[in-house]
C-alpha cells in the first residue's frame, strides 16, 4: 500500500510543479497575487517539511505545524482572491456579496464561540475551524454567482472548486483523526489523493489566463437605489432577529 500512496502523493507534487510552471508562463502572479503566494509557499513549505522530516522530531514538530497555520492563513487570501474577482468594486452584486458573507462568518463566529469547544491538538481545531469557514465563504460565492448568473471564468471558478474540494476532505480527515487514531490511514490515503485533485482542477482551470468577464460598474442614481434598497432590507433583518431573540 505504501507504492500507492508514494505514487498518490508524487503525482500531486508532479501536477503542482507543472501548475506552477504554468502559472509562470501565464503570469498569474500579476493577475492573481494572492493566489501566487500561497501556491509557492505551499511549495516551500513541502520542500522544508520534506529536509527536516526524522531528522529534528522537535524542530520538525514546529516546522510542521506553524507553517500549516500560514497555509491556513493563506487559504482566506485565496478566498478574498476570488471574492475580489469574482465581485468588482462598485457593482451592485458586489454589496450583496459582502452582506451575505459578513451575515455568514459573523454566524460561525459566534457558533464557535458560544458552541464549540476546542478538542484535542489545538492545530487540528484550528484547522477545522478556519477549514469550515473558507468552505462556507467559497460556496457561498460559487452559490451566489449561480443565483445571480454570475460569469466568473475558468481561473476564479477552477480555484473556488478546487480548494472547496480539497479543504472540505481536509475538515473530515482531521475531525475523524482527532476523534479516533484509528482512522490514520484513511487520512493518510485521503489527503494525498485530495491533494492530487485539487492541483488536477486547477492545473486545467488555470492553464490559460481565462478571468472573469467585468461586471459592469454601477454609479450615481442606480447605486443609491440599490443601497437604499438593501439598507431597507438590512434594517428590517436586524429588527427580526433581535425580536426573535427577545430583545
Amino acid at each position: 500500500m505504501w507504492i500507492v500512496d508514494a505514487a498518490v502523493i508524487g503525482a500531486g507534487w508532479l501536477v503542482f510543479v507543472l501548475l506552477l510552471w504554468r502559472c509562470y508562463k501565464e503570469r498569474h502572479w500579476s493577475h492573481y497575487p494572492l493566489f501566487s503566494v500561497y501556491l509557492v509557499f505551499t511549495f516551500l513549505r513541502a520542500i522544508a517539511v520534506g529536509i527536516f522530516n526524522d531528522s529534528n522530531q522537535p524542530l520538525y514538530s514546529i516546522i510542521y505545524w506553524y507553517s500549516d497555520l500560514l497555509v491556513v492563513l493563506l487559504r482566506f487570501c485565496v478566498a478574498w482572491e476570488i471574492f475580489r474577482n469574482a465581485f468588482p468594486v462598485r457593482t451592485v452584486l458586489r454589496a450583496i456579496a459582502t452582506r451575505v458573507l459578513l451575515v455568514l462568518l459573523t454566524a460561525l463566529a459566534v457558533t464557535f464561540y458560544f458552541l464549540a469547544e476546542p478538542q484535542g491538538n489545538f492545530f487540528l481545531d484550528l484547522e477545522r475551524k478556519a477549514g469550515l469557514t473558507v468552505v462556507v465563504w467559497l460556496a457561498a460565492l460559487l452559490l451566489l454567482a449561480r443565483f445571480y448568473n454570475v460569469p466568473m471564468g475558468r481561473n476564479i471558478w477552477g480555484m473556488a472548486v478546487g480548494m472547496g474540494l480539497y479543504v472540505s476532505i481536509s475538515i473530515a480527515n482531521f475531525s475523524a483523526f482527532d476523534l479516533n487514531s484509528s482512522f490514520f490511514f484513511m487520512w493518510r490515503f485521503l489527503t494525498p489523493v485530495s491533494f492530487l485533485a485539487m492541483t488536477l482542477i486547477w492545473t486545467w482551470a488555470l492553464w490559460t489566463y481565462a478571468p472573469a468577464p467585468q461586471l459592469q460598474p454601477v454609479s450615481g442614481p442606480p447605486l443609491h437605489a440599490a443601497q437604499k434598497r438593501w439598507q431597507l432590507s438590512w434594517r428590517k433583518m436586524i429588527s427580526a432577529i433581535r425580536k426573535g431573540l427577545g430583545r
